[in-house]
């Protein structure tokens, strides 16, 4: 004996003879709540008992009759029309087919560094030719509660349909605050990338310089240009 429990029925909900009939469609998701991630003191690990959660966010599901050959899109925008994110769909299949959004806006870049560190000659680049920063993370902005719009194209076909995310019932917070939140986050977001361009940039350069550096070591024709190329 047992029970299935099904977390999320709404798109079997919606699914009709004409649904079925159709090329493609978008179901309408139901409402999400904006969590954080939290952990009771009293939580035991490895509970047997426990059950699997979904992945965070709002299930996206829709439809698919045949495998199109163009590429398949779905991005989220909220409601001033702003882009948040573009959503990676992964092996989309005939049939119904999920995909999930965090709440997520679109995440700072990471600079990519193309050489050693400065009198770390140990730091190596590795095989792909980059290496991550050392520390630091990604600023990641959550959305605040309010109605968003999810655009899915297939090829030429663009269906859309509106996606709400509720506020937190435990949450404190008044939805100015989130605003606030989210603006700051956005600004920080951005500051970040200007960072990464530049430091890409500045990467590139120094790669430059050194590969220069092992083409024409001891010509002597290039060992003043080399010398303050180093000293950048």
């Amino acid at each position: 004996r047992g029970f299935w429990i099904f977390d999320n029925v709404t798109h079997l909900q919606q699914l009709t003879d004409d649904v079925l009939s159709s090329p493609v469609h978008l179901f309408a998701p139901r409402d999400t709540y904006r969590f954080t991630p939290r952990e009771s003191t009293n939580s035991q690990p490895d509970d047997p008992a426990a059950g699997e959660n979904p992945e965070p966010g709002a299930p996206i599901n829709f439809y698919l009759q045949d495998l199109p050959d163009e590429n398949i899109e779905m991005v989220i925008q909220d409601q001033n029309e702003r882009h948040v994110k573009t959503l990676v769909l992964q092996a989309p299949r005939v049939g119904l087919n999920r995909a999930y959004w965090d709440l997520r806006y679109e995440s700072s870049e990471v600079p990519m560094l193309r050489t050693s560190a400065l009198e770390h000659s140990h730091v190596k680049v590795g095989d792909r030719g980059y290496r991550p920063p050392p520390d630091g993370g990604v600023v990641r902005p959550l959305a605040t509660p309010g109605s968003y719009k999810v655009k899915l194209t297939v090829g030429d076909e663009v269906l859309e349909t509106q996606l709400t995310i509720l506020k937190d019932p435990q949450s404190e917070a008044t939805l100015e605050e989130m605003d606030e939140l989210l603006e700051f986050q956005l600004q920080l977001r951005d500051m970040s990338n200007s960072v990464s361009i530049l430091v890409n940039r500045i990467e590139w350069i120094r790669k430059d310089i050194i590969d220069l550096g092992q083409r024409f070591q001891g010509n002597s024709q290039y060992l003043t240009p080399l010398d303050l190329g180093k000293e950048l």
